[in-house]
């Protein structure tokens, strides 16, 4: 059985003070998380309510001296964006097995993500997975209902319902309005 210990140095690195300091900043940097890709485990909160949290997998193994490959842990309580100014969403949660951009903040954002509030760091950790915001999905499928913008206007699809509400609703248009369908109700609630 082999018993050889290997590390992170290269062979080329070995002998010289530069190799040295090239070889310790490269190790310094390397301790720095700053984003990765990674996949959603669980979703929780979101929907109409304030934004949720997500529990993620860093889909990129770490590595050791002598090649083997280890998975990363879990990442649990890792808020993700969605579209959002004031009290205006466009509602869009993460789901399982999306794939997605992880980012690591400088600092320790615990104390933030309880009070929602400017706080100070809840530790002296620096860009740990631990303070993981989930911002973006990416390497996804097909998606099967959609909103599509391109230079041909304005798509929207739903394999089941599309439901708008409010007080008013104003449709215009220059030339024509075109329905199709099998059966048009039309409810007047003022009767």
């Amino acid at each position: 059985m082999d018993k050889t210990n290997y590390g992170a140095l290269y062979k080329a690195e070995n002998g010289s003070e530069w190799n040295d300091l090239q070889f310790f900043i490269r190790r310094c940097l390397m301790q720095q998380n700053t984003s990765l890709p990674a996949k959603v485990l669980t979703v929780s909160g979101g929907g109409l309510a304030p934004v949720g949290f997500v529990s993620i997998e860093i889909l990129v193994s770490q590595v050791t001296g002598n090649n083997e490959t280890v998975s990363n842990p879990k990442i649990s309580n890792v808020p993700y964006c969605r579209v959002q100014g004031g009290k205006n969403a466009v509602i869009i949660d993460p789901e399982p097995d999306d794939i997605g951009i992880a980012v690591f903040c400088q600092r320790d954002i615990s104390s933030i993500k309880r009070s929602k509030k400017t706080s100070p760091p809840g530790s002296h950790r620096v860009f740990s997975m631990s303070d993981a915001i989930f911002v973006n999905t990416c390497l996804n499928g097909t998606p099967e209902q959609y909103i599509k913008f391109d230079g041909s206007g304005i798509e929207v699809y739903s394999p089941t319902k599309i439901t708008c509400t409010a007080p008013e609703i104003l449709m215009e248009a220059e030339n024509s309005i075109t329905m199709t369908a099998q059966n048009v109700t039309i409810n007047d609630s003022s009767q």
